[in-house]
């Protein structure tokens, strides 16, 4: 028969759990884990970044004249302000300096996500460390969002998700 103790150690362990599972872990695919923001940032990433990543964020949120300037770095040809997946998949395909990093032609992924392959393992030393270049390349992505358009709200809840062993990255819309 079970103890008040035994209960209450069982309750204890289901709500630990529940707490470490993501509600955003049906738009990870096999392999990946999500990328998170926190903990430190090389000075290479800081550097990348114009800051802390909610530093950067919050200037391209902010000024249309940083929005414009990604976009005139991005060369995208007009894609849908609403698409996650077509917004990407036009920085990615279009001629600029992402080219160095990224393979074109990322894969469909979920209603409006993709898998984006990086060019090669070299994607990890950009910032130094690949924690910090995973946020690096999580903040280039994102901030392209914005700056075409995507709901900046809505920007903020895209999943980013990487497997460093296979060199890509997964990116899902809200």
């Amino acid at each position: 028969m079970k103890t008040l103790r035994d209960f209450l150690l069982a309750e204890a362990k289901g709500d630990k759990d529940k707490k470490g599972k993501s509600d955003n872990s049906e738009k990870i695919p096999a392999g990946f884990e999500v990328i998170s923001n926190k903990g430190r940032l090389t000075d290479e990433a800081k550097l990348a970044m114009g800051g802390t990543f909610k530093q950067g964020m919050k200037s391209a949120m902010e000024s249309q004249d940083v929005r414009d300037k990604i976009k005139g770095e991005l060369k995208a040809p007009s894609p849908k302000p609403d698409s996650v997946r077509d917004i990407l998949t036009k920085v990615v395909n279009a001629k600029n300096d992402l080219d160095l990093v990224f393979k074109d032609r990322p894969k469909d992924f979920d209603p409006d996500g993709l898998i984006i392959s990086f060019k090669s393992a070299d994607w990890a030393s950009l910032a130094g460390t690949s924690s910090s270049s995973a946020r690096l390349v999580k903040f280039w992505l994102q901030s392209s969002l914005v700056a075409y358009g995507y709901n900046k709200t809505k920007a903020m809840s895209v999943v980013f998700s990487i497997d460093k062993k296979q060199h890509k990255i997964a990116v899902c819309g809200s």
